[in-house]
């Protein structure tokens, strides 16, 4: 690891969006030290101008921007392939039509200085994509939080239970090495993987720590999200699929987890299940749907 940080950036036919993204980045990485900060762009296949306005960037700072050209294979093939390229203690990924703050970003990486944590978490910014109003995710104004520490390192097993709904994917920096060792891999051609992302680590994370700088800016209500209810619809079965990935993987670990662990899993996988159930309560075809809803729930209880 010669890097402090690896941002991967996933990009499929980005080259409208990726432009504002690497204005950011650029800002950025102009105020430092170019071994404090890697940005990985993986080209997911692309068929618009991805990899030409990717490399064009990487030509302007070919010390710590590298482009991953590759076939398409979806949101977490371009995750792994950053993963088998990434050179950094640290391992965050934002996507090209998101963006990062530039001083919060900044503000972790000064920790990530100090620090050996197998996780950071920070809060993120939705940001509307029809009026630009943002809002903070991040439930530690709760009263059980009020006992957290800002940059203070806490054990993971501990604090577990709380963070049953504070993981997720744009709140979350990994130490590479804790991925890398224990091989996580994301599955592939698949929408709604980024369960898998926050859901595989959770066993082998050790410690915690939290900061509040506000790092990632998560755009929503795009037609195109894959969580829109129109086409979460449309990928019902991918999104059954993943859930049972995770049943699967959770099957195959179990006699190893923890308790708290084991209800960390049944929590997330729960709450997947009952997303499932409200996309059939959403079809307009009633009677196929009732008729997927009676088979996905008899596979699901035939895995588990």
């Amino acid at each position: 690891m010669n890097d402090l940080i690896s941002i991967v950036v996933p990009c499929y036919n980005e080259s409208e969006a990726l432009p504002k993204f690497i204005e950011v980045l650029d800002g950025i990485i102009a105020k430092m030290d170019y071994a404090d900060f890697q940005v990985v762009l993986v080209n997911d296949g692309s068929r618009d101008g991805t990899r030409e306005v990717g490399e064009r960037f990487a030509a302007q700072y070919p010390m710590c921007v590298k482009v991953v050209n590759k076939e398409n294979g979806g949101h977490g093939s371009a995750i792994n392939a950053g993963l088998r390229e990434a050179s950094g203690t640290y391992f965050k990924v934002v996507d090209a039509d998101d963006w990062i703050d530039p001083d919060a970003m900044n503000a972790l990486i000064t920790f990530l200085k100090e620090t050996n944590v197998d996780l950071v978490l920070n809060p993120f910014h939705t940001v509307c994509d029809t009026d630009g109003s943002t809002e903070r995710n991040f439930p530690l104004e709760e009263n059980k939080w009020q006992q957290i520490v800002y940059g203070q390192t806490y054990e993971m097993e501990k604090l577990l239970p709380d963070l049953q709904d504070v993981l997720q994917m744009h709140s979350i920096t990994y130490r590479t090495e804790l991925l890398k060792e224990h091989e996580i891999r994301i599955d592939e051609k698949m929408f709604y993987v980024d369960q898998e992302y926050v859901i595989y680590p959770v066993p082998y994370i050790r410690n915690v720590a939290f900061l509040p700088g506000i790092v990632y800016q998560y755009r929503v209500a795009t037609a195109e999200q894959s969580m829109n209810w129109k086409n979460l619809i449309k990928n019902r079965d991918m999104h059954g699929t993943v859930l049972k990935r995770l049943i699967a993987y959770y099957e195959n670990i179990e006699e190893n987890l923890t308790d708290v662990q084991r209800q960390f899993f049944l929590y997330r996988c729960a709450k997947m299940l009952n997303t499932q159930a409200n996309i059939y309560f959403m079809m307009e075809q009633t009677s196929q749907a009732k008729a997927e809803m009676i088979r996905y729930e008899k596979s699901v209880r035939e895995a588990d």
